[in-house]
């Protein structure tokens, strides 16, 4: 509630590419991202859609692009079959 947050699909975590923040990370698909979303403000919650063709398969991740979230783990594993 007292946090910027969003979601994206990378290969990688910031962890595995010595990069400072997820923000550099490239997306893994066009348009896999979501905007950055302010935090809940007098009780409003915010959110996004967004959609995304995975056209290849193997392992991703979907990480908060916020720097420092995926760092300290905000962020999970994604598989395409």
């Amino acid at each position: 509630t007292d946090q910027h947050h969003n979601v994206a699909i990378t290969r990688y975590l910031p962890q595995e590419t010595g990069m400072m923040g997820s923000m550099m990370l490239p997306l893994a698909f066009p348009g896999a991202s979501c905007p950055i979303l302010p935090p809940l403000t007098n009780q409003t919650h915010y959110f996004s859609f967004f959609s995304f063709i995975a056209n290849e398969i193997g392992n991703f991740y979907y990480v908060c692009e916020v720097p420092g979230h995926a760092e300290n783990g905000m962020y999970g594993y994604f598989i395409v079959k």
